[in-house]
């Protein structure tokens, strides 16, 4: 919730557009995440997730 109200605060013009602020609260979300200094266990589903976000294809893997 807190990814997907960080983006819509800051880029109210999307707000409206839900697969938008979807896609890009996953991404914030998994940029802190992938960050070992926040001490968050990285399963295998969430190592996945990562590596569709560097390899720009969250958007498929989500809609899948």
């Amino acid at each position: 919730m807190t990814a997907l109200t960080e983006y819509v605060l800051e880029n109210p013009s999307n707000a409206q557009d839900a697969k938008v602020v979807k896609l890009n609260g996953y991404k914030i979300l998994l940029n802190y995440c992938e960050h070992k200094e926040n001490k968050v266990k990285q399963t295998k589903e969430l190592k996945k997730l990562i590596e569709a976000k560097n390899n720009g294809t969250l958007a498929d893997l989500l809609s899948a």
